[in-house]
């Protein structure tokens, strides 16, 4: 298919595969692309990250629309635009597409982790404690998880679940410091010391 060939021509010369990037040559092939192949997402979106290393986020927001009009689970286009959202501090709609992400990559723990930590500060801590708890389960030695995890339980007054989570990273860490003063205050406030 010719317009697949376009595509890997105009990707080349944005990239620079051949020693020498392109843009000019690149837009111009992957343009040809777009209009042999209307709903070709990959050349979108590839032309959609010319269009934002040029200037012009406009032009680049209306081919990732064109590729999702197509393809409207389209990942790679849904991750760029959470992407942008998160690096533009629209925390509303990277939570939104960051939802999407994870129904289509259940799998994918930075996605999770990045979810987890959207809805926690966007004030739903329940709700990131289940996706916190699902990564320590998935992956039970990684403290990071785990912290996380006990943060939620301390913000939402769950001591109990914080106890808990603050024992089992004593035990993978026994002589963290902060890890034994935050188990000291938390006997402390349930009444055990």
């Amino acid at each position: 298919h010719y317009a697949v060939t376009l595509f890997g021509r105009g990707l080349a010369r944005f990239a620079g595969t051949n020693g020498n990037a392109d843009p000019v040559l690149a837009k111009k092939n992957l343009l040809r692309s777009i209009r042999i192949e209307p709903t070709f997402a990959e050349a979108h979106r590839v032309y959609a990250l010319l269009q934002e290393a040029i200037g012009d986020p406009k032009a680049a927001k209306a081919h990732r629309d064109q590729a999702l009009s197509a393809h409207p689970r389209y990942f790679p286009v849904i991750q760029q635009n959470a992407q942008i959202a998160l690096q533009s501090g629209k925390k509303k709609v990277a939570l939104a597409l960051h939802q999407r992400l994870i129904s289509l990559r259940p799998w994918d723990r930075a996605i999770r982790y990045t979810l987890a930590d959207l809805l926690w500060h966007d004030g739903q801590g329940a709700l990131a404690a289940e996706h916190f708890k699902h990564l320590s389960q998935g992956a039970p030695k990684n403290l990071r998880y785990r912290r996380m995890l006990a943060v939620v339980h301390g913000e939402d007054g769950n001591q109990e679940a914080l106890l808990k989570e603050l024992e089992a990273i004593h035990q993978q860490v026994p002589h963290d410091i902060q890890t034994l003063l935050d188990l000291s205050a938390t006997h402390v406030a349930l009444g055990h010391a």
